[in-house]
């Protein structure tokens, strides 16, 4: 290699790729700014204001495209300013949404989008040029500028390659995405007619769902850097390697346990809660939230919305978990779950704990679903009593938390509350009598449940929550059968009337939110 340009936005991992550069006595050229970082490690560099500068530098003759000219007089290229997001961009967004609406504002003159021409003419030209955009890159590079790459020299500009279009790609992308945000009068919506969705990859994990099954997370690059913790954001701080089945559980049993402003314990298995509680203390909700269904919470996984302290931890070291979920975790709570080598702890930060507002996607066969993210029906729509008896104070606080605990249940949903706890969760069932059957069945079997202490209620005294409106009267009356006082659901049913005749009939209070909240 003869003559290569860099752009570099600070001296990571230099100490690897400078001494080679040296020994290869390769002509460097570099913007100003990056120039003195250059110089700083002992390189001679000649300072190119612009990339456009480059032709007349390298004795290219004058040509319509001046980038392309450069290109074919240099060997290697090297931008690592592409991802100014404070880090080498290995764990955050390549472009941040502010620096994307600058970029788009102008396009046509802006260094950056120069740039990322030059990268990706120097990608489509990896015959014979090196590019990279990483410094996790700088030794593969350093080997071929030393002649003593492992394989073949064109296998490795290849594979670098292949990753700088991947980086100009998420750049692209970011841009695409920021131009809608200046405009309100395209008519796209929050879904714009094409959409670029641009990963990074966090964990390569063992397998998939299951082990014949290949599998990896991803973070979105175009996120905010702002976004409220979750897994994507999370630190591994003990504990064996996560699989597939734990990120995907521990995601939906910390996007409940987030929406609660009071202490709060989330149980989930199979992508579903077992068991979800409020208390004074952690402690006291883990506890709650165990009684719902203890044999089912039998190797879940925990969330919390405070940090993890050591009477919590103390309740969880007795206990069998595959994963405990935290916004972070006291010394002592470590301490105590030292010994437990198989149990994962993650800590997701503690910056806020609000739900984010990442819309969700599904694969389906040659495409993907996208959908806004979904929030629990409030007071603040229009929820109606429409029982001849209204709730008491404790059934309302109970109506507020089952219905935000119901939409985080695989449809259909029935649950039992009391106590702001669960008692009974129905889920999965394709006619919701089953499920609210299942949902008595649970409470049922968590009282007699109660080694050699009395009985506990049953569900005596609870609040019947429920994802969808009831069809029928039958799911209803299963409840009420059982010793359920009051019901909340969306209504909307062609036989309201007879749903709300068996709850007077029952003496039941019965509130309509008007709002669906199926979980698929």
């Amino acid at each position: 290699m003869s003559q290569a340009f860099i752009s570099l936005r600070d001296g990571t991992g230099l100490d690897t790729l400078a001494p080679a550069l040296a020994h290869g006595a390769v002509a460097l050229f570099a913007p100003p700014a990056s120039a003195p970082i250059l110089r700083d490690a002992g390189l001679a560099v000649t300072e190119v204001a612009d990339p456009f500068e480059l032709p007349d530098r390298l004795g290219q003759p004058v040509s319509r495209n001046p980038l392309r000219a450069a290109v074919r007089a240099l060997d290697l290229v090297i931008v690592t300013t592409l991802c100014p997001d404070g880090n080498d961009g290995r764990d955050r967004p390549p472009v941040s949404p502010d620096l994307a609406r600058d970029l788009a504002r102008d396009l046509a003159r802006d260094l950056a989008h120069d740039l990322a021409t030059l990268v990706r003419m120097a990608a489509h030209d990896h015959h014979r040029v090196a590019v990279a955009v990483d410094p996790a890159d700088f030794g593969a590079v350093a080997a071929l500028v030393s002649g003593s790459a492992a394989g073949p020299a064109a296998e490795a500009r290849r594979r670098l390659a292949r990753r700088a279009l991947a980086h100009t790609a998420a750049v692209d992308a970011a841009v695409a995405a920021a131009i809608p945000a200046e405009s309100a009068t395209d008519g796209d919506g929050p879904f714009p007619e094409t959409m670029a969705l641009i990963g990074r990859r966090r964990l390569a994990l063992r397998y998939g769902e299951n082990p014949q099954q290949q599998a990896a997370l991803y973070s979105l690059q175009m996120q905010p850097q702002t976004q409220a913790p979750g897994v994507c954001t999370m630190t591994q701080v003990h504990g064996k390697a996560l699989s597939y089945n734990n990120i995907a559980d521990a995601d939906a049993a910390f996007g409940l346990a987030r929406t609660f402003d009071r202490p709060a314990a989330v149980i989930v298995k199979h992508g579903t809660p077992c068991g979800a509680a409020r208390g004074d203390t952690l402690s006291d909700a883990l506890g709650r939230a165990l009684t719902c269904d203890p044999v089912s919470a039998y190797g879940g996984i925990v969330a919390v919305n405070r940090p993890l302290d050591a009477a919590t931890a103390e309740t969880i070291a007795g206990r069998f978990f595959e994963v405990v979920v935290a916004p972070d975790f006291a010394e002592d709570a470590r301490a105590r779950l030292a010994g437990k080598t198989a149990l994962r702890l993650l800590a997701t930060g503690t910056a806020t704990m609000e739900p984010p507002e990442t819309p969700g996607f599904r694969s389906v066969g040659g495409g993907f679903l996208i959908q806004t993210a979904n929030r629990p029906p409030d007071t603040d729509t229009p929820w109606r009593v429409v029982s001849r008896r209204p709730p008491t104070d404790p059934e309302w606080r109970d109506m507020r938390f089952g219905i935000a605990v119901v939409g985080h249940v695989r449809s259909n949903a029935v649950i039992l509350v009391r106590d702001g706890a669960t008692i009974g969760i129905g889920t999965g069932q394709t006619s919701r009598v089953d499920s609210a059957r299942m949902a008595v069945q649970k409470a049922t079997a968590a009282a007699g449940d109660t080694d050699g202490r009395p009985a506990g209620p049953g569900a005596a005294g609870a609040v019947v929550a429920s994802d969808g409106c009831f069809p029928f009267a039958d799911g209803l009356e299963a409840a009420a059968e059982a010793g359920a006082t009051a019901a909340i659901h969306p209504g909307g049913s062609k036989r309201d009337a007879e749903v709300i005749a068996l709850a007077d009939a029952r003496d039941m209070a019965m509130v309509f939110t008007g709002t669906r909240q199926f979980r698929h």
